[in-house]
């Protein structure tokens, strides 16, 4: 069975995709082994958590059916386009879109306007503050890359809401629960019942957003600290960047195995936990 089928379903998150370019062989064993979630890991979430909580309030939602989960996404993703549009800035944005043969999830970090220009931006917890290595760079710029052009697709309508609920297998007519809708309005907030109309509302407040910048900011923070150790401005290149998609989607279609690091990279394997495993 492809690793597509097999792991990824729903989709391939662009996580998924920065995994291989750092060890392909170590984003499959994460698949098919235990995965111990290290104190680090928890500290980079917490630093996420507590970057959102400062612009919006975080309201614990329970979804009932597949339409409701994809809901969940959507209107998240309206309130952050909203609180952008008004207020300049939102964060943890959802995306969605099909680049070259794979339909790909993901979250951006930041967005603010500057200029009357999206710009995009995206923080890395460092648990030292040391510069992070050109490897571990060449991954973040992956992701950034990735980020700008889902949100470029949706913007220009080139992914679209039937294309979204095309690839999730829900019809175009389905609606929500009565269960989730009761509590969306238990929260103040107004909600269409149509799954289609919901995910065309988001999509059209997308298409508001000012141009996008083709500068992008990775930024990297000392252990949620706020002390800024670098920062790296990125240009945007996307036929660098489907070249690389058209390498990586190989893997998913079962085209190739999963490829360990090469000798110049063996330093990987020292912070890897599966290590052992890869012999």
């Amino acid at each position: 069975m492809r690793p597509l089928s097999k792991f990824r379903p729903n989709g391939v998150s662009v996580t998924d995709l920065c995994s291989q370019i750092w060890c392909e062989k170590q984003l499959e064993f994460s698949f098919t082994k235990k995965r111990i979630v290290t104190k680090e890991m928890k500290i980079g979430k917490s630093r996420h958590i507590s970057l959102h909580q400062e612009l919006v309030e975080i309201i614990e939602i329970e979804p009932k059916t597949r339409v409701d989960y994809l809901a969940v996404k959507l209107i998240n993703c309206q309130d952050a386009i909203k609180s952008f549009l008004t207020d300049y800035i939102a964060r943890e944005i959802p995306v969605w879109g099909k680049l070259r043969s794979l339909f790909i999830v993901g979250s951006i970090d930041e967005l603010k306007i500057r200029g009357n220009q999206t710009c995009l931006i995206d923080t890395k917890t460092r648990h030292s503050e040391s510069i992070p290595s050109e490897e571990q760079k060449i991954t973040n710029r992956l992701q950034v890359l990735l980020y700008t052009l889902l949100l470029k697709k949706l913007k220009n309508s080139m992914f679209t809401p039937r294309n979204l609920l095309k690839f999730y297998k829900i019809r175009p007519e389905s609606d929500i629960s009565k269960y989730f809708k009761k509590q969306i309005i238990s929260t103040g907030k107004q909600i269409d019942n149509n799954i289609l109309n919901i995910t065309r509302n988001t999509f059209d407040l997308i298409k508001r957003i000012p141009p996008i910048s083709k500068a992008l900011t990775i930024r990297y923070d000392y252990k949620g600290t706020g002390k800024i150790l670098a920062k790296e401005i990125v240009v945007y290149n996307e036929k660098k960047l489907i070249i690389t998609l058209s390498d990586l989607e190989k893997y998913w279609h079962g085209k190739r195995i999963a490829r360990k690091v090469p000798e110049s990279e063996k330093f990987k394997c020292r912070f890897c936990q599966y290590e052992k495993d890869c012999k």
